[in-house]
């Protein structure tokens, strides 16, 4: 690696050590040291510089083992805010999601708003009310149902939207980084971060609402695969797919359909995991052992994975733009490694 200049190799202690106190929460500062690798005089150096910031508060230790209290750093999760909004579709009607969270991923504010006629306009008028409220809001997520390609929102449900460049327009409206997301992309990243996995392979989520075309989300290697114009998971338009426009999308009917998109996933992924969202779930008792015949007949030699079926889409998807959110503003910390 190649040595980096004065102000790099800073920038790179400063996030080892703001990576370390947001895990630890409570730390001092020989701890931070030790852990660190850096020197108690590096250390003292750049505290001042994370205190100046607000980014950690210094506390006193509640006990001694003799003289003075040594003093404790913690973690300032609400030194940095992130704004969500979840664009969630139900019964063919559209709600717009706000939910502002800290850096831990507590909860502060959600608000849901009624969005069949909201524009862009009427999205940012919302979006500068909480800005307002919540002035260290540094990252805005936004998941919608549908396809971004090159800034643009394309094949959506959601005609008001549709076309925009949502982003560069909020993005210049506020000054800080905008995400647009697809919607099962964020829910099955949602899902890989909430949950306990080793997955060295692929996290496949498929997605059935109630009366809309399923989507799909890919994890793989902790990283969304979105392909080059981002229709990766449209799974809507496979060639074998019916015509949404006619289908009657009764509970056999959609099985029958579930069970042809996980073949074809375990044909192009072999995932580890399979994960199945449904908004009512599905009542067929015995689903999960339907889908494991399917796959032992069609690939007898394999090693099947995990098959779990899912009623935490609403969770998972707000959790999943939490998280996009949070690599997004460790990215801008990140200089070089």
């Amino acid at each position: 690696m190649k040595a980096g200049t004065p102000n790099q190799l800073k920038s790179s202690n400063l996030h080892r050590l703001r990576k370390i106190i947001q895990k630890e929460k409570r730390i001092t500062k020989p701890e931070l040291a030790e852990k660190s690798g850096l020197s108690t005089m590096t250390v003292n150096n750049l505290m001042k510089d994370l205190l100046a910031e607000n980014e950690v508060i210094e506390t006193k230790a509640s006990a001694t083992t003799g003289g003075r209290k040594a003093s404790v750093f913690e973690f300032n999760a609400l030194h940095q805010l992130v704004l969500t909004v979840a664009l969630l579709e139900k019964d063919k009607a559209v709600t717009f999601l706000f939910t502002v969270h800290d850096l831990n991923g507590q909860i502060l504010r959600q608000k849901v708003q009624p969005g069949n006629y909201f524009d862009k306009m009427l999205v940012k008028a919302q979006i500068a009310g909480f800005i307002k409220d919540y002035p260290t809001i540094q990252c805005l997520v936004i998941g919608l149902p549908g396809v971004e390609h090159e800034g643009i929102l394309k094949d959506m449900d959601f005609p008001l939207l549709k076309d925009e460049n949502l982003k560069e327009y909020l993005e210049e409206a506020f000054g800080f980084d905008v995400i647009t997301e697809n919607d099962v992309n964020a829910v099955i990243y949602g899902y890989s971060q909430v949950m306990p996995l080793e997955a060295e392979n692929a996290v496949v989520g498929l997605y059935y609402p109630e009366s809309f075309p399923p989507g799909a989300g890919i994890v793989l290697h902790d990283r969304l695969v979105k392909g080059r114009n981002g229709v990766a998971g449209e799974i809507a338009h496979l060639p074998s797919d019916p015509d949404w426009k006619t289908f009657s999308y009764s509970e056999e009917e959609v099985i029958g359909n579930l069970l042809n998109n996980v073949q074809t996933f375990m044909s192009l992924y072999d995932p580890d995991c399979f994960v199945i969202y449904r908004d009512k779930g599905f009542t067929d008792e015995h689903l999960k052992e339907r889908i494991e015949q399917r796959m032992k007949e069609e690939f007898p030699y394999a090693e099947l994975p995990e098959i779990v079926l899912s009623k935490d889409f609403h969770n998972h998807y707000i959790y999943g733009l939490f998280a996009l959110g949070i690599t997004q503003l460790n990215t801008q910390w990140e200089q070089f490694d």
